[in-house]
């Protein structure tokens, strides 16, 4: 059972009793009249989601998502797939030459 303290005793000593429970982590029952009128605990900061399963049970898969559709990418119908190659230093896709850099932007 958590230690009780009058209320009294509690306003007296406010400071030490805060600075008493953060450090150990126990709980304090303040009285009024002898009736338990108030718990002091210490403070748990909120825990932080775990990210993987978070929408575990709230999205729902409808359909196949594995099997190709039937819509042709901007990059298909203008054949630009096999003309854009991997820049090392910037990690993005360019194209090869001018010529195609034009072809890409419009």
């Amino acid at each position: 059972m958590s230690p009780l303290i009058k209320a009294s005793e509690f306003k007296a000593k406010c400071l030490a009793l805060l600075d008493e429970v953060e450090r150990t982590g126990d709980h304090l029952v303040i009285t009024k009249k002898g009736k338990p009128v108030a718990e002091l605990v210490p403070h748990k900061p909120p825990k932080k989601p775990e990210l993987f399963g978070l929408l575990k049970g709230r999205l729902e898969i409808v359909g196949d998502i594995i099997s190709p559709i039937d819509v042709e990418w901007e990059c298909h119908k203008k054949n630009l797939g096999p003309l854009l190659t991997r820049d090392s230093r910037t990690r993005l896709l360019q194209p090869h030459s001018r010529k195609q850099r034009h072809l890409v932007d419009g």
